[in-house]
């Protein structure tokens, strides 16, 4: 946690322009979210953000209706090697955590990851192991589904979703609604 503390103070320290371009990376929100600058009209001080966690635009209220609005001075400009420190040290105390069989603390890192990479395998998996041992199974096997998905290959992953399966309730139904008792 004090690398994160470190990485938050050089984040910081990083000179701001004072106007952003298209493809820049922005930390758009304290609570750790991050996206990247899809539109800029900087006469107008507006700027449109696509979500680096989920992959879509940021809309104020139904998706589709209003796309949300940032000001320059609410977004800070990072360059995506800081962004990928910051994914690799989140992932990396997400397993620090599931070893210290810390699992609540374990979601929360990995789920800080998956707001820089929404289909981060590893993140995905982290979350997924501590969820299986907070006897979670149903939403353990969505998220290590998505894993398994980004990387059909990983042996760890495979035994990981076996397991959740074989441990959800038979009344189980998947986030997205596509599989459940009926089978998947």
């Amino acid at each position: 946690a004090e690398a994160l503390g470190a990485w938050e103070k050089a984040f910081r320290t990083l000179d701001q322009p004072r106007a952003l371009e298209i493809g820049q990376l922005v930390q758009y929100s304290e609570k750790g979210y991050f996206g990247v600058v899809m539109s800029v009209f900087p006469l107008f001080d507006e700027y449109f953000l696509k979500d680096l966690g989920s992959d879509q635009a940021i809309w104020v209220g139904d998706p589709g209706v209003n796309l949300r609005r940032f000001a320059r001075e609410e977004l800070l400009a990072l360059p995506r090697q800081r962004l990928d420190v910051r994914l690799a040290l989140l992932q990396n105390l997400a397993a620090a955590a599931l070893r210290l069989d810390d699992f609540g603390q374990a979601v929360r890192w990995a789920d800080a990851a998956l707001c820089i990479a929404g289909r981060a395998p590893k993140a995905l998996m982290r979350k997924g192991a501590a969820l299986l041992r907070q006897n979670q199974p149903g939403p353990a096997s969505d998220v290590l589904a998505t894993a398994a998905e980004e990387v059909p290959e990983d042996r760890e992953v495979r035994r990981l979703l076996r397991e959740a399966e074989q441990r959800r309730s038979p009344n189980w139904v998947c986030v997205t609604g596509c599989c459940g008792p009926w089978g998947i």
